[in-house]
């Protein structure tokens, strides 16, 4: 394979490279651990998949290119942020679960159910989709890469850390300022228009408020430039965090064991209330800021 022909898949196009090169028919299949791809355009150094989740990856970026890899990402993750959402929302319907209801006198009705829908839907097509037409130019210029090798299971799991701790600080700030009057009633008292929170709820929201929350979860990324690997990840679990912790249920789970995890039950207190537990997961900030209620 004549290196001289080859330039980033990231910078490039994979899918162009891929058929250029006329290694469409080998994607996703074993290639030498000791393949070198050595870019002219820039001093990079690649391997080839060593394994098999670097195989999927590497069919995955490779047939779509980064922009088309993060256009599908957000399409899966619509579908389970969909999904999850509807399955928790027909378990409140049905008045399944009884015994970890937290709010066990309000379920969710099928007008409330559709509402919430309808605005997830607008949300969705007038904030989400024109974002990845912002976003993607943006992840380019900071370096985020789908180069293999994928980052290490410790750089996974220190970059995922990193993610969780900034979205929870700058969450809990954001939170409280939109807790202040004229921002309350005018951006964020429509999330709070379900005071017994269902899992499609978390993203039941003014358009504003999808940009300043949003901007939460993508802080930590902005700030590391991840590789898109790690990046995707962290979206998936925080769309499906989100929806369990608006699901209304207290389901136990290996996060209860995390020091100051407030969780489901923390949240929907907050849409109880009001005015305390501004925290999307941890308690700590609540704690010294002195705005945690126990919702027991």
């Amino acid at each position: 394979m004549n290196s001289s022909l080859l330039c980033s898949y990231s910078a490039c196009g994979s899918r162009d490279v891929v058929e250029s090169l006329g290694l469409r028919s080998v994607l996703g299949q074993n290639l030498s651990s000791e393949m070198s791809l050595i870019y002219a355009d820039r001093d990079v150094h690649v391997t080839g998949p060593t394994n098999w989740l670097e195989q999927v990856w590497f069919s995955y970026i490779g047939y779509l290119g980064d922009f088309q890899g993060v256009v599908v990402f957000y399409l899966i993750m619509t579908c389970c942020y969909v999904f999850t959402g509807i399955l928790w929302g027909i378990v409140d319907y049905l008045r399944l679960w009884k015994e970890y209801k937290i709010q066990p006198d309000k379920y969710v009705d099928l007008s409330g159910l559709w509402m919430c829908i309808v605005n997830i839907a607008q949300n969705y097509i007038l904030v989400i989709v024109p974002l990845l037409f912002v976003g993607y130019p943006l992840f380019k210029w900071l370096g985020f890469s789908s180069l293999l090798p994928l980052p290490s299971w410790t750089t996974f799991c220190a970059h995922f850390a990193f993610f969780m701790f900034a979205e929870d600080l700058s969450h809990y700030f954001f939170h409280r300022l939109l807790h202040t009057p004229w921002l309350y009633k005018n951006i964020h008292k429509m999330h709070h228009t379900y005071q017994a929170p269902f899992g499609l709820t978390a993203s039941f929201a003014h358009p504003l408020e999808i940009l300043i929350l949003g901007f939460c979860t993508f802080c930590g990324p902005l700030l590391l430039s991840p590789h898109y690997f790690t990046f995707f990840m962290w979206i998936l679990y925080r769309q499906l965090e989100a929806v369990f912790t608006h699901s209304g249920y207290e389901i136990p789970n290996i996060f209860e064991k995390l020091p100051f995890y407030g969780g489901a039950k923390a949240h929907d207190y907050h849409h109880k209330v009001f005015n305390c537990n501004y925290s999307s997961r941890f308690t700590y900030l609540d704690l010294l800021f002195g705005t945690y209620r126990d919702p027991k």
